[in-house]
């Protein structure tokens, strides 16, 4: 069985319900839509969404969780003897060895505090 999901948004909180079972399947299909929610199901949800509590149907998951920052790793150029390329006395970037990668907003709040911590305990 696949499980449906939803997602319920909101300024101050995002919330996910695995919904499972939490449908009924539509007599006739309209395109690959095969499964309405009841009234009692929508009342559930709301109910759910108002509680704002873990439970075996619902996860929280916190903003930051969906939050990322595109970092961009330039590395320096260079000559046919490895020797840095200046231009006006500063380095300039080798774009064939430019790199981009996504991390998420709790993985910088992560290293961030790692950072920290380290410069207190080096002091």
């Amino acid at each position: 069985m696949i499980n449906t999901g939803m997602t319920v948004t909101a300024n101050q909180k995002t919330t996910y319900e695995r919904v499972g079972n939490l449908y009924e399947k539509r007599r006739k299909s309209l395109g690959n839509k095969r499964n309405d929610i009841p009234e009692s199901v929508i009342q559930e949800i709301t109910k759910l969404y108002g509680d704002f509590a873990e439970s075996e149907i619902c996860k929280i998951f916190a903003n930051e969780d969906f939050g990322y920052t595109k970092i961009v790793v330039e590395r320096p150029l260079r000559d046919a003897n490895g020797e840095l390329i200046l231009k006006k006395g500063r380095k300039q970037a080798d774009s064939a060895l430019r790199d981009t990668e996504n991390v998420s907003q709790q993985s910088i709040v992560e290293m961030s505090l790692l950072v920290v911590y380290r410069l207190i305990g080096n002091v």
